[in-house]
């Protein structure tokens, strides 16, 4: 409900007072929330209806989540929810790259064939000359290292705004405390709802035998505890000296592939591929991705550690970046991440795992897919190279002042402005609800499938595309809504971990 005009006027007049009253007490101008990729250097005051207002002195145009663009000569002072400190530019890659997890998983559960997982005990899959298959299992490839990534980002931003709060700033085993519920509630459904052991048993062709499995443990598991570490990991060294942390950060984030390679190759030598034991399901647990008795490891946390690691030592490197940097930053940390990759499989040694063979006879499809075709289960080195490499060059892309512009413009309906304005307010309708997204998107096209393979026994790729696309749809609506109700919820409210 929009507020009559007289009360848009007494606000107004109480906002210029108030940042003409606060504006002297800062040591230094801020940026508004919106201005840069996670700096969150503004002033929380409140105003007589308990409501927290933003005082910015700065801003970089960027898209705003209600899709109008901010004012590039000063950042208009407006009432801001505690809920609304978000960067848009993260809840648009944040969509993008849950729409292509949500292709992938609807792909296993609607398609009539099924393709073997690229991990490092199996032969890796054959597409054989369809580039339109290596396609679309290839481009789902950016969804887990970009949760990861955006998870250590987010860390960053999170130990950010609660220990430098204005008035309220939490102590540091507080941050730690909200990491492990966070990180506990992840976990929590990865055992329960979303336990391939217990739940959807049977509906993905391209997973290994299920048969005694009762412990299924999937991605949500790996981020739940990764979320923890890294937000304890923040925590912990805020106040060290920035170099020496981003440094050692990178280097552990590298340094993490090639320990998982050489720990793969041991179990090769010594046939713990076949039956571990118990003794070893720490083994699989941290370290190597496997099915044994009851327990099946698909997402362990050691190597899906270093794109988290990743993405923090982004996160604390670029807090005094400025924002008109960040796009070129982006771009050239994308290109130098994939010029690693071509280098790595180039060479086809060391940091690729396994590869996959070139059928007979050879064609440039079946040469090019069987260059592009690396190891996931566990990243090696050549894949967390090119899909970080090009998760940055999209971060690039959501950063760039053009893109926030374009998009945040108003056009007619129908053009081709307004249709990638509403394409990009779904995007971030996503990317603000991305867990609630993930809880609905597996049962939705899971009991989909099962209509589907019942009544015509699977669909192909042309044929999956209506169906993803009706899914969706039904996500943008559900996911919106979410996000509104959200963010009219209590800043300490449970619905927030959603």
């Amino acid at each position: 409900m929009t507020a009559p005009p007289s009360i848009d006027k007494r606000r107004d007049s109480e906002l210029a007072a108030l940042a003409q009253e606060v504006a002297p007490t800062r040591p230094r101008s801020g940026s508004c929330p919106a201005a840069a990729l996670h700096h969150d250097d503004h002033t929380v005051v409140h105003v007589d209806d308990d409501r927290p207002v933003t005082v910015c002195t700065e801003v970089t145009p960027l898209l705003a989540s209600s899709g109008r663009a901010i004012d590039d000569a000063a950042c208009e002072t407006s009432p801001l929810p505690a809920a609304g400190k978000r960067v848009p530019a993260l809840d648009l890659l944040r969509g993008l790259i849950i729409v292509a997890m949500s292709l992938d998983h609807a792909r296993k559960y609607l398609c009539h064939y099924s393709l073997t997982e690229e991990a490092w005990d199996v032969v890796l899959p054959d597409y054989g000359s369809s580039l339109a298959l290596f396609a679309v299992r290839s481009v789902t490839h950016l969804a887990a290292p970009g949760f990861f990534f955006l998870m250590g980002v987010g860390a960053v931003l999170l130990a950010k705004s609660r220990l430098e709060h204005p008035t309220r700033p939490w102590s540091k085993l507080a941050v730690v405390q909200h990491g492990l519920v966070r990180g506990g509630i992840l976990v929590a459904l990865a055992l329960t709802l979303l336990n391939d052991g217990i739940m959807f048993r049977g509906a993905n062709p391209s997973d290994k035998d299920l048969a005694g499995v009762r412990v299924s443990l999937g991605v949500l598991f790996a981020l739940g505890v990764n979320m923890a570490l890294a937000l304890a990991l923040v925590t912990v060294t805020y106040h060290w000296p920035r170099r020496f942390v981003v440094a050692t950060l990178v280097a552990l984030a590298w340094a993490i592939p090639a320990v998982t390679e050489v720990m793969l190759l041991w179990c090769r030598r010594e046939g713990t591929d076949g039956h571990v034991p118990s003794a070893v399901w720490l083994l699989m647990v941290s370290i190597v991705p496997q099915t044994t008795g009851f327990l099946q490891v698909v997402y362990p946390v050691v190597p899906w550690l270093a794109p988290t690691l990743w993405g923090v030592a982004y996160g604390l490197g670029t807090i005094h970046v400025a924002p008109r940097r960040f796009p070129r930053l982006n771009a050239l940390l994308g290109v130098l991440l994939l010029a690693c990759f071509a280098l790595v499989r180039a060479l086809d040694g060391f940091g690729n795992i396994s590869t996959a063979s070139i059928p007979t006879p050879s064609t440039f499809s079946t040469r090019l897919i069987a260059l592009l075709t690396v190891v996931k289960y566990p990243p090696s080195l050549a894949f967390l190279a090119a899909t970080l490499g090009l998760v940055h060059l999209l971060l690039a892309v959501c950063l760039h002042p053009i893109t926030a512009k374009r998009l945040a413009a108003d056009s007619a309906p129908f053009t081709v402005s307004w249709a990638m304005r509403s394409l990009a307010r779904i995007l971030i309708a996503y990317g603000q609800s991305s867990l609630f997204f993930y809880l609905v998107h597996v049962p939705l096209f899971f009991f989909t499938g099962i209509l589907v393979k019942r009544t015509r026994g699977g669909v192909g790729l042309l044929g999956l595309m209506p169906w993803w696309i009706g899914g969706l749809a039904v996500l943008a609506v559900l996911c919106a809504r979410y996000a509104r109700f959200k963010h009219a919820t209590l800043p300490t409210s449970w619905w927030r971990f959603l």
